[in-house]
This record gives structure tokens, sequence and C-alpha cells, in this order.
């Protein structure tokens, strides 16, 4: 199992969010995700190497000095631009589900520390036959009767 690791400086650095993104017209959007891409590409070929054991897991640790910012509009907009980062700079060979298994999120605030964002890659945790790493799912049907009240049966 190789587990690699990279940490981006976020208050130098910064990822657009999801309310950023959207609220961008598209042709504008795109250029600022692919700006964003290439320079992450820059610091992803510098600092990791190709991943050779498919699939792997994806850690993201969210360091911020605040919680102004909703957990899932940084992470959302931030996991696509890193993945399709990875995948551009040919680090990983793709970012569907032949080659991550899992996607992890964690949020940590802290006013006396910087704003950063750990990104772990650990290749080979991903046994055939298992669904995951305690999946909430695992082994359970969406029909009916699944206490999730979905009203799927």
């Amino acid at each position: 199992m190789k587990v690699q690791q990279l940490d981006l400086d976020l208050d130098r650095f910064k990822l657009p969010n999801i309310n950023q993104l959207f609220s961008q017209h598209y042709y504008r959007r795109n250029k600022t995700k692919s700006e964003v891409e290439t320079l992450l590409g820059i610091f992803f070929k510098r600092d990791l190497q190709a991943v050779d054991q498919y699939p792997l897991n994806i850690y993201f640790e969210w360091w911020n000095r605040h919680k102004r910012i909703d957990p899932d509009n940084q992470a959302g907009a931030g996991q696509k631009v890193i993945l399709d980062a990875l995948q551009g700079c040919g680090i990983i060979e793709g970012d569907g589900c032949k080659h991550i298994s899992g996607l992890y999120h964690s949020f940590y605030y802290d006013k006396q520390k910087e704003s950063l964002l750990r990104i772990r890659l650990v290749e080979g945790q991903y046994e055939e036959g298992n669904s995951g790493q305690g999946s909430l799912f695992a082994g359970r049907s969406l029909g009916a009767g699944n206490g999730f009240g979905l009203g799927l049966g």
C-alpha cells in the first residue's frame, strides 16, 4: 500500500468554491477551472508520483480559520478541480469507479493555524467484492422496509 500526501496552502492558493464557480458565466467558469487545474498540475507533477495500483482512496483534510464557507460548497468544487487536475497531469489514469474506490472529507477549524488542504492518495485499499469501507448502504437494499423512508420499494 503506497501513500502520497500533498499540502496546499489555501491562504496563498485560492480554490474556488461551488458558489463562486456557478455564479460565473459558463465560459468564464470553464476558464477559471482550467487555470486552477493548470496551476494545480504544476504542484502535483512536482510533488506526487503517478499512481500504479488501483483503485485508490483519496482523503481531503480541510483546515480553515473560520466557518464562513459551507463544507459542501468548499469540498464540492475543490474535489472536482483537484481530481480533474490529477487526471490531466497524469498522476491518476481516471476519476471513475474503476480508479477511485472512496473520497473522504474532514473539516477542521483553528483560528491560529493557516488554512490548508491536505490531500492523501492511498493506493490498494479495495478488495474484490467489498463495497467500500463501512459504506452506509453496504449490504442493504434501498427497497421498502429499509428504514430510510425513501419509498423506493
